[in-house]
């Protein structure tokens, strides 16, 4: 027998989480900061038809399971809400990390070079699957790779550029987007006019995206872009955070 849980009519935000991606933390930090009430949706459960859930029209959706599979199914079985990034989210051509960084070159943003097979690759590379919040690994010789891939199916993961050098520092870093503001943990790098350029620019290339973080890493004085979440929980940054809040207030 189907096990049903009905919530009230009355506005809450509805996070979707996913029992494949550990949420708990992030999900408590949200809850914890929201002066709505806050309702957590499985969304296999969902998908699968073992919860009913009742949406009120002025609800509002955010996905925190990127790599959940379902969520486009979930977004065809919701009606009226608002759903937070929905024009992206339902694109599922886009949503692996490949498809992604290459979709981003094509458009001219900056990313590590993509090589399009284990044959092309020159050496050192990370070797990323291509689920977000997937492994990632740096190989440095054919034979290391090789060998890797006696393990696991190649098929599952791409190959990028690795920018390392002796000579040239190197930086990597994460920045939140908020509705046209950017928030980083490193607070110097939340008032950079070139980084709020580019996630604006991101954000408006991807169906005009409302909230997403983006990993940056800096080398040669260019900022290239490494990954792209579309479903973060701003885990590590209460000012992002926050302002999630208020946006949600806003809508």
């Amino acid at each position: 027998m189907k096990n049903s849980k009905i919530f009230e009519h009355k506005r809450k935000l509805m996070l979707f989480v996913s029992k494949t991606n550990a949420y708990i933390k992030p999900v408590d930090k949200i809850i914890s900061s929201c002066n709505l009430e806050v309702c957590v949706i499985d969304i296999d459960d969902f998908c699968n038809e073992i919860i009913d859930v009742c949406f009120s029209e002025n609800d509002v959706i955010y996905f925190t399971c990127c790599n959940s599979l379902l969520v486009h199914q979930a977004i065809k079985k919701i009606s009226k809400c608002k759903i937070i990034n929905k024009e992206f989210l339902i694109k599922k051509d886009i949503l692996n990390k490949k498809n992604l960084q290459c979709y981003l070159q094509k458009v001219g943003i900056l990313v590590p070079k993509i090589y399009d097979c284990i044959e092309h690759v020159k050496f050192p590379i990370f070797c990323k699957e291509k689920v977000h919040q997937g492994m990632t690994v740096a190989f440095y010789n054919m034979k290391s790779l090789q060998l890797f891939f006696e393990k696991f199916n190649v098929d599952n993961f791409y190959f990028e550029e690795a920018l390392i050098s002796d000579n040239v520092p190197i930086t990597d870093f994460k920045i939140y987007y908020v509705n046209g503001k950017i928030y980083s943990r490193q607070k110097q790098l939340k008032n950079s006019l070139e980084l709020k350029c580019i996630c604006s620019e991101i954000a408006h290339l991807l169906d005009d995206l409302e909230i997403f973080s983006v990993d940056f890493i800096k080398a040669n004085n260019e900022y290239k872009v490494i990954d792209i979440n579309v479903c973060t929980s701003m885990f590590l940054c209460d000012e992002g955070r926050k302002e999630f809040i208020r946006y949600l207030n806003s809508i």
